[in-house]
C-alpha cells in the first residue's frame, strides 16, 4: 500500500542530505533515480540541487565531479545550472573554473 516518492520527494531528500553534509547519501539517491523510472530532465534537476548546495557552501571542487558526471551520463547543463554557476561563483577566487 503506500505511496511511491516522486521527483519532488527525492529533490527534498537530496537537498536535506546535502545541507546536512551527507553528500555520499545524496549521491547514492541520485544514482538510484534511473531505476525508479525518472526521466533525465528530472535527474538534471537533482544534480542542480546538489551542485547548488555545494556552491553555496563554497565547496566548488566538490561540485565539479557532479558536473563531470552529468556530462558523462549525457545530460546537458541547462539554463538553471548555468545561471546557478554564474551567480554562486561570481566574485569568488575560483571563477576561472567556470571557463572549463
Amino acid at each position: 500500500k503506500g505511496v511511491s516518492p516522486n521527483i519532488i520527494t527525492y529533490g527534498i531528500l537530496i537537498n536535506g542530505l546535502c545541507k546536512d553534509g551527507k553528500l555520499e547519501d545524496a549521491k547514492n539517491i541520485l544514482n538510484e533515480l534511473p531505476s525508479k523510472g525518472l526521466q533525465p530532465d528530472c535527474q538534471v534537476m537533482t544534480y542542480n540541487i546538489i551542485i547548488h548546495c555545494l556552491l553555496k557552501n563554497k565547496d566548488v571542487y566538490k561540485a565539479m565531479p557532479f558536473l563531470e558526471d552529468m556530462h558523462k551520463r549525457g545530460f546537458s547543463v541547462d539554463a538553471a545550472t548555468s545561471l546557478m554557476l554564474i551567480n554562486d561563483m561570481q566574485g569568488s577566487d575560483k571563477d576561472d573554473i567556470l571557463l572549463k
